[in-house]
């Protein structure tokens, strides 16, 4: 299997009419960034709506949690460099989703 890298574009930015008329700008920043990988593109650059993640391999399984404005690998090192509160909140929110996730399976199983 080969590696994966997930990019999370905000939205406020990609509206604006500026990324669409300047396609070829935004794909050499989105390939920069993907070339840093978890970092965002300076706050004047088109691609400054990026979220890029670190590439990992497609065995090494992960959770994003997209909260707020953010988006939070669940699974890297670096999450328990949050401060407790946001973490233990972000913990519930993937809780809640799963929880979500695993009714909705059973209701779909059972109807069957």
């Amino acid at each position: 299997m080969g590696f994966l890298r997930t990019v999370t574009l905000y939205n406020d930015r990609w509206h604006q009419h500026e990324i669409r008329a300047k396609p070829d700008e935004f794909i050499r920043e989105l390939t920069e960034s993907m070339d840093r990988a978890d970092e965002y593109c300076a706050p004047d650059k088109l691609a400054s709506y990026l979220r890029v993640q670190p590439s990992r391999h497609a065995d090494d399984h992960t959770v994003f949690v997209h909260w707020g404005n953010t988006v939070i690998d669940i699974g890297h090192r670096t999450f328990t460099d949050l401060s407790p509160d946001v973490a233990k909140r972000l913990l519930k929110t993937a809780q809640e989703i799963v929880t979500y996730a695993r009714k909705r399976l059973k209701e779909r199983i059972e109807i069957k």
